[in-house]
C-alpha cells in the first residue's frame, strides 16, 4: 500500500516536488541531495522505474493514436505526447537528483504483471493493424482500462 501511494504521489507531484528543489540554496541543495540519495528505499527506485514505464508506454500509445485514430483521437494522442514526455523530463531531473541515473528497467516481478505486460504488447500489436475508427473502438477501451489501473495501483 505504501508504494501504492508513492505512486500516486509522484505521478501527480513531480512538477511540485522539481519546482520546490530549484528554489533551494546551494548549501541547503548540496545537503538535501545527501539526505535524499539516502533516504530512497528499494521500493521508491521500483516505482520511479515504473513511473518511467508507464510514461515510456502512453508515449507510444499516444504516437501510434497520432498516426491511427480517428481526429479527436489524434489529438489526444498528441496530448499523451507531450503529457508524458514532459513527465518524463521531470522524473528524469527528480531522479538525477535523488542520485538514480539512470532509471533502472521496470521489469515485471510477479506473475499477474507478466500477464499484464503481455496483454499490453498484444494489444499494442492489435492496434497496429487497425486504423480510424476501428482503432477508436480498441484504443479508447484500452487506455481507460490501463489508467484506471494505474491510479488505482
Amino acid at each position: 500500500m505504501k508504494i501504492k501511494a508513492f505512486l500516486l504521489t509522484i505521478l501527480l507531484a513531480v512538477p511540485t516536488l522539481a519546482m520546490a528543489d530549484n528554489k533551494t540554496t546551494d548549501k541547503t541543495a548540496d545537503k538535501t541531495k545527501t539526505t535524499q540519495k539516502a533516504s530512497l528505499t528499494e521500493d521508491d527506485i521500483k516505482v520511479v522505474a515504473h513511473v518511467k514505464h508507464v510514461n515510456d508506454m502512453e508515449i507510444q500509445m499516444g504516437k501510434l493514436a497520432k498516426t491511427k485514430g480517428t481526429r479527436s483521437v489524434k489529438a489526444y494522442g498528441n496530448t499523451l505526447v507531450k503529457d508524458h514526455t514532459a513527465n518524463n523530463k521531470k522524473l528524469t531531473a527528480l531522479a538525477k537528483k535523488k542520485g538514480i541515473t539512470p532509471i533502472p528497467a521496470d521489469e515485471p516481478m510477479t506473475e499477474e504483471q507478466k500477464r499484464d505486460h503481455q496483454k499490453m504488447m498484444n494489444g499494442m500489436a492489435k492496434l497496429e493493424t487497425l486504423e480510424g475508427a476501428a482503432f477508436d473502438k480498441e484504443f479508447i477501451p484500452m487506455m481507460i482500462e490501463d489508467h484506471d489501473k494505474e491510479v488505482g495501483r
